[in-house]
């Protein structure tokens, strides 16, 4: 969400503070459920985010707007959203910003490229349909954004080029000898992004 204004902030419960959430939590089923989550936390080690309860708040007040949280560690490049917003926030940009946070998580650090999505409420199902997001039994599918490598390496090549063609004297030729360098490597990261989003895909089908 770097490139948008910051509107919800989100918070994955571990430790003392899931003990303290399970603590005060007053509906036996949630406390039931908040405690295997803990358990899952204590048997997954490094991946306990994707089994951990995630608070989530308005940035602008500080003032808790609901939970989220993943099915477990994604799997073949799938992972599993629950969303769970209380009044007033259902539908609104805190819930929209909160969403945004948690695919942004999990499209950089799961190697995902597609998050299925879950809400009871209309509110949040509504929200899910402004984004195009396609539904299938009950769960909304949310694509990961193609990377621009193209672009990424094209820039970073003709940059590098110029620096090293600058040091012999012919920085114009280093720049496009760079550019073109860049480019093949981004073609070949797209490509490669492109087989494996292809895989998952097929496995929606």
């Amino acid at each position: 969400m770097d490139h948008k204004k910051r509107t919800a902030d989100i918070v994955p419960q571990s430790g003392i503070d899931l003990r303290r959430l399970i603590e005060t939590e007053t509906n036996e089923a949630r406390r039931r459920t908040l405690e295997e989550m803990a358990e899952n936390c204590r048997t997954h080690g490094a991946d306990w985010q994707w089994y951990a309860p995630w608070l989530t708040y308005d940035h602008a007040t500080g003032e808790r707007t609901g939970m989220l949280y993943f099915d477990g560690a994604p799997r073949d490049g799938i992972a599993s959203l629950k969303l769970e917003f209380t009044e007033p926030w259902r539908g609104k940009q805190a819930a929209a910003g909160a969403l945004d946070a948690a695919l942004e998580w999990a499209f950089k650090y799961g190697q995902v490229y597609v998050v299925r999505v879950r809400a009871e409420d209309e509110e949040t199902r509504h929200m899910l349909t402004l984004r195009s997001a396609s539904e299938k039994d009950g769960w909304f599918e949310l694509k990961k954004p193609r990377t621009p490598w193209v672009t990424a390496w094209l820039v970073m090549g003709l940059l590098l080029g110029a620096v090293g063609g600058k040091a012999v004297g012919r920085p114009a030729l280093g720049a496009g000898i760079g550019a073109v360098i860049g480019g093949i490597v981004g073609v070949v990261f797209t490509l490669r992004e492109n087989r494996r989003r292809a895989a998952v895909m097929q496995k929606l089908v």
